[in-house]
């Protein structure tokens, strides 16, 4: 477990033994995501996805279709477009910064 961060292993024996906080920040979702399909844990997998699913916004999207695409995981991007359309409006310059990150995205593709 040397590729995973301390605080992350204490996560998942906090997991495993029923007693993980409910409540967990984007960075800690993001690493027990990548921890969890690391070592197969499915169930873990699933919650992290539907966390990190509804902890999406304007400006985690491109990291978080980052780490889908990296964990192989097509469903941790699978929003409604309008729930993506009032992230990209209530944010200023919001298109722009869309576009250039869009960009960015498919040239690494």
């Amino acid at each position: 477990m040397n590729d995973v961060a301390a605080s992350t292993v204490e996560m998942l024996l906090q997991y495993v033994y029923g007693c993980l906080k409910p409540e967990l920040t984007l960075a800690e979702a993001e690493a027990l995501f990548e921890a969890s399909d690391m070592y197969a844990l499915t169930s873990l997998h699933q919650q992290c996805t539907r966390l990190l699913k509804a902890l999406i916004s304007f400006d985690n999207v491109f990291d978080l279709a980052e780490l889908a695409q990296l964990h192989d995981c097509p469903t941790l991007l699978q929003v409604r477009v309008p729930d993506v359309l009032i992230l990209l409006l209530n944010t200023p310059y919001a298109w722009l910064q869309f576009h250039v990150e869009l960009c960015q995205l498919l040239k690494h593709s």
